[in-house]
């Protein structure tokens, strides 16, 4: 056993856990898959024994073997090394919004990295107090690393049939009287277009709102359209895989066209985004899951961790407000982290 997983999902009260061995794929258990999206990179965390929030302590404690410990296995994807710099950025987000078309976007995303050592399950009640309606979670594989964040954003559930999904893009701070701005009404609407494409691609019968509301998350909120659809006819597991592997990264995380979000993020991203912008969750015996996209998330070790804050940058985006925009969701997470001293 060298891996765990702990989770609380929206609205309720306590955590589940689970300490196993990692299989490669998509499979019954805590499944966790990249923002790249490649079969060889997505894992499942096979739970073997309970793992609670003592459990945690006992690891960060060091009487479980610390990460770099374990088999000499080596993470997938590098550490980031540095913070992404203002001057960096705003020359970035430029250069994308120069090359949008009109109803294109593209998710442009920084790292802030810092040398502290964090009190992981200190950091982890604080964010559970912080977030009733997030997924708060913590994952450690050798070959992710250890993530833990709260997520505000649902990639996809099943619940004896019933899928639900949602559209959430747009950001802003919270209890605004005025009316959303065209920017971010723009760009919700192409993650729920995208959405009800790839539902009606692998014929799913599913229905959404006709207009979408905001949701609150901590001190800022979103436009969110939430989709439900019947799966009570799941064909097979491959079936789930190919539909998961199409449907993520939305545009919510990557942009539109994927393709050509792919390609700038690739060219002009200083660093990997790794399970940033993946999802995880557990998939249970019964076809029953719980997915959700990885964000408002830190990646850690010994000594060092990172941020990944990123936002949708389409032709109407001003530089400026972007980077305001990366740095009220990454408040949001970093002044809930504990550190040791």
């Amino acid at each position: 056993m060298d891996s765990f997983f702990l989770y609380r999902l929206p609205g309720e009260n306590e955590f589940t856990g689970g300490i196993g061995t990692v299989k490669t794929g998509i499979d019954c258990g805590f499944i966790i898959s990249s923002f790249y999206n490649t079969k060889e990179a997505t894992l499942t965390i096979v739970k073997e024994d309970d793992f609670t929030l003592d459990s945690l302590k006992d690891f960060q404690a060091g009487k479980v073997l610390l990460p770099t410990e374990i088999n000499n296995i080596l993470p997938i994807f590098p550490f980031p090394d540095q913070s992404t710099l203002k001057d960096e950025y705003l020359s970035d987000v430029r250069k994308i919004i120069a090359g949008l078309g009109e109803k294109e976007k593209t998710v442009y995303c920084r790292a802030i990295c810092g040398r502290e050592s964090i009190d992981l399950p200190s950091t982890l009640i604080a964010l559970d107090k912080a977030f009733p309606g997030a997924m708060v979670f913590c994952f450690h594989t050798p070959q992710s690393g250890i993530w833990f964040g709260a997520t505000p954003e649902k990639l996809l559930s099943n619940n004896n049939g019933c899928m639900t999904t949602m559209a959430l893009a747009g950001t802003r701070k919270a209890n605004v009287a005025e009316d959303w701005d065209r920017k971010n009404i723009e760009e919700q609407k192409m993650v729920t277009d995208y959405i009800a494409e790839i539902f009606s691609r692998h014929g799913i019968n599913h229905w959404h709102d006709d207009q979408p509301h905001s949701k609150k998350v901590g001190k800022l909120e979103h436009l969110c359209t939430e989709f439900t659809a019947d799966f009570s006819s799941l064909p097979d597991s491959d079936f789930l895989s190919d539909f998961l592997y199409d449907l993520s990264p939305t545009p919510a995380l990557c942009g539109f066209p994927k393709q050509k979000s792919f390609e700038t993020i690739r060219a002009l991203e200083r660093f990997s985004r790794a399970y940033y912008g993946g999802f995880m969750g557990p998939l249970f015996q019964n076809g029953d899951f719980s997915l959700y996209v990885i964000l408002r998330s830190v990646r850690m070790d010994i000594g060092k961790w990172c941020m990944y804050a990123g936002g949708g940058i389409t032709a109407s985006s001003v530089p400026k407000t972007e980077w305001e925009e990366t740095e009220n969701k990454a408040a949001s997470i970093m002044e809930k982290l504990h550190f040791f001293e």
